[in-house]
């Protein structure tokens, strides 16, 4: 694997002539390979993937299939308006998908179309003799799984990529433990263990930064200077996003014990039941450096 950055066309695909899956590592056939894009199409906004570079590789069938399931409802929720601020930018083709794509989406969550899975918490008890009942409502939720499991996927077409040994077609394989911190919303990113990341990672090797789809899709890629572990950031539609590290399980373990614990206020317990809350914690554009661009691609 190259240690230097090579920087590429921004509005040329990236087409893998590779006869293994990225995702399952199985050896593909004319009867089970597919057409891959990385980055979905149809998980952006419709038309933002025009003229702008795409990563493109052949999948086998199971893992294409799987993937583009993992991107229907996630493309819808993470393109849906925040109750309070609405949506992330002023864009006509985020309005339009995000209408179409919450209409005709399923959450996996709740089984009903995106449009309709707003969640809703009650909290009902006394109060000075009198029957009180509080609900909270929040925007359609994503499945945490499901969340973790397709920002997997995409980095493992990242990786892939990045270690086809020179004028080969197959990359390789991450070995140890990937371990994920928990996805946020962009409310909440400048919290603790964010903010952590980003201080932690600052100076590690870069070996991706990838921005594409108008910047409604951005990916990091990091190696530590010493040690066997990377760290990786996932940004979707300026909505989501997912960072954490993979590699050797016992410098993970090490890492682990350093990461901040997110404080919670019990507002709510009664018998079995009990509700938490945390402040969300935003973050300035002037603090945010998650995907800034490396020295090398500054100036």
């Amino acid at each position: 694997m190259s240690t230097r950055m090579r920087q590429l066309e921004p509005n040329q695909a990236i087409r893998l002539r590779n006869t293994t899956c990225p995702y399952c590592g199985v050896a593909l056939t004319s009867e089970n390979r597919t057409k891959e894009h990385v980055i979905g199409r149809r998980f952006v906004p419709k038309g933002t993937l025009d003229g702008n570079w795409n990563l493109i590789v052949w999948a086998c069938k199971a893992c294409n299939n799987h993937k583009a399931d993992l991107e229907d409802d996630l493309s819808a929720i993470s393109m849906h308006s925040d109750l309070v601020s609405g949506h992330s930018r002023d864009d006509p083709r985020l309005y339009t998908d995000s209408e179409r794509k919450s209409a005709g989406s399923f959450s996996r969550k709740t089984g009903k179309p995106v449009s309709e899975s707003r969640e809703e918490h009650s909290i009902s008890g006394d109060l000075f003799g009198a029957q009180l009942k509080v609900t909270y409502v929040s925007a359609p939720q994503a499945d945490h799984d499901r969340v973790l499991e397709l920002a997997r996927l995409q980095l493992m077409a990242f990786y892939y990529f990045i270690t086809i040994p020179e004028n080969g077609e197959n990359g390789g394989y991450w070995i140890g433990r990937f371990m994920p911190l928990e996805p946020v919303r962009a409310p909440d990113w400048g919290n603790e263990r964010q903010l952590f990341f980003m201080q932690e990672t600052n100076d590690w090797d870069w070996r991706v930064h990838a921005i594409t789809a108008d910047g409604y899709f951005k990916l990091t890629l990091k190696k530590h200077p010493l040690e066997q572990i990377w760290s990786f950031a996932i940004e979707w539609n300026d909505s989501f996003r997912i960072v954490g590290f993979f590699g050797d399980e016992s410098c993970l373990s090490a890492l682990r014990e350093r990461i901040p614990v997110l404080a919670m206020d019990t507002i709510y317990q009664r018998d079995n039941e009990r509700i938490r809350q945390r402040i969300e914690v935003p973050i300035s554009s002037a603090d945010d450096i998650l995907f800034d661009p490396p020295p090398s691609l500054e100036g």
